[in-house]
């Protein structure tokens, strides 16, 4: 077959048969390589068997290693769509090793090294409930507070500046809220310490 006469496609990785694009750029997020057959027709990609996905994203190495997701994370957690949803890496490591989850389970984290939150080995996961899992992350240290919190809105050096204005007096809680953009309730909070309770 002549060069300008050849088939320029590949087939879809799910397995259905159809024939992909050749990409016309490189695209890291999507996998694309200028020039080369994309790997899934669009759509197509969350018809492949999940597990397969779910392995190509870790980083597997000794038993007692930690096995890195190098997928998409939040929070350093990683999570994989499964039939249209979301749901977290270590999760599905569990479920994929021991079976469904008890409703009301979370899957924690026992990574000898100091929990890693992208961790999707099966020996470093263990069910507990909520309560569990919220003492196991204050027994490590491991849980997020203040600036490194994803929720948190105020600086360490706000909170003190808010604290201290508010004993000097002359200021009320509204106009507080309204000179750091955020609410009478946040502000309410800071000041009577039942947040930010580690800042003296």
């Amino acid at each position: 077959m002549s060069e300008e006469n050849e088939i320029h496609y590949g087939f879809c990785h799910c397995g259905c048969g159809k024939k992909t694009r050749i990409s016309q750029e490189n695209h890291k997020t999507f996998g694309y390589i200028k020039g080369e057959p994309r790997r899934f027709i669009k759509g197509h990609q969350s018809k492949r068997d999940s597990k397969l996905r779910f392995w190509e994203k870790v980083d597997k190495r000794g038993p007692n290693d930690c096995w890195e997701w190098t997928g998409t994370t939040q929070l350093g957690y990683g999570h994989i769509n499964r039939k249209g949803k979301r749901i977290g890496a270590n999760r599905f490591s569990w479920e994929i090793h021991n079976g469904p989850i008890p409703d009301g389970l979370f899957v924690c984290h026992n990574c000898p090294g100091g929990d890693c939150r992208a961790c999707v080995n099966p020996a470093h996961l263990w069910l507990g409930t909520h309560g569990d899992n919220m003492r196991d992350m204050f027994e490590k240290g491991t849980n997020p507070f203040g600036e490194q919190s994803g929720a948190s809105v105020l600086l360490e050096s706000q909170v003190k500046e808010i604290r201290l204005r508010y004993a000097q007096g002359g200021i009320s809680h509204r106009a507080l809220a309204a000179g750091y953009d955020v609410s009478k309730s946040a502000i309410s909070s800071v000041i009577w310490r039942r947040t930010w309770k580690h800042i003296p």
